[in-house]
């Protein structure tokens, strides 16, 4: 409520501000031709002039006080950046939490689309760097049990070297999943489809769509 009470607070002063300012122009577009004909002082005018400046420093400082309750006002809810599925949540209404806190409050994974990471061998490279030059590369995720996973995915993030332990790269695959098959944390095939080309990387594993790249 002290938040919503600022941020009202803080737009009726910009109104009250900016309709002085109104007045002010008003006043200072009238004085001018008297101004020009010496009907009035050019101290005179010259003092409605400087109110129309000052008034136009108030109202910016206004719209900069009313940004700032609006932000605070913002802090008092928390939305999540991404839709997915939630787990479960680990503080109940009415818990303390607070600033200096990396207070957790529950987890969210993105299903659809899912992120498929594998990694083919440095011998198999330069072969895929040319395909995906002309064109993402598409691949199938096969899941023990179950087959081929009805969606087509497309290779979105190659990594930028090579795992000197394994000699193998990081590749990246965003997979369409609307019927939720993929969770995070499986373990699945990853058959990349090239016209003449067709490599089946073993222990891929499942990622959700919110993991960033390194």
């Amino acid at each position: 409520d002290q938040f919503e009470a600022a941020v009202q607070q803080a737009t009726a002063v910009l109104a009250r501000d900016e309709a002085e300012l109104a007045h002010a122009h008003a006043q200072v577009e009238r004085y001018r031709p008297l101004a020009a004909q010496q009907y009035i002082s050019r101290e005179n005018f010259a003092e409605n002039l400087t109110r129309v400046r000052t008034l136009e420093a108030s109202v910016a400082a206004d719209r900069a006080a009313l940004a700032e309750t609006e932000l605070e006002l913002s802090y008092t809810q928390i939305r999540a950046p991404i839709s997915g599925r939630i787990g479960r949540h680990l503080v109940d209404v009415g818990n303390l939490v607070g600033a200096g806190e990396a207070t957790l409050l529950t987890t969210i994974v993105q299903l659809d689309p899912i992120y498929l990471y594998f990694s083919p061998t440095k011998a198999d490279l330069p072969t895929l760097l040319e395909q995906h030059r002309s064109a993402p590369l598409s691949v199938r995720a096969i899941l023990p049990g179950t087959g081929e996973h009805p969606h087509i995915g497309r290779v979105d993030f190659i990594n930028n070297q090579i795992d000197r332990n394994t000699a193998t790269i990081k590749m990246r695959a965003s997979l369409p999943n609307p019927d939720k098959a993929l969770l995070p944390g499986q373990v699945a095939k990853v058959r990349l489809l090239r016209e003449q080309f067709d490599h089946a990387a073993k222990g891929a594993s499942v990622s959700h769509g919110a993991e960033p790249d390194s």
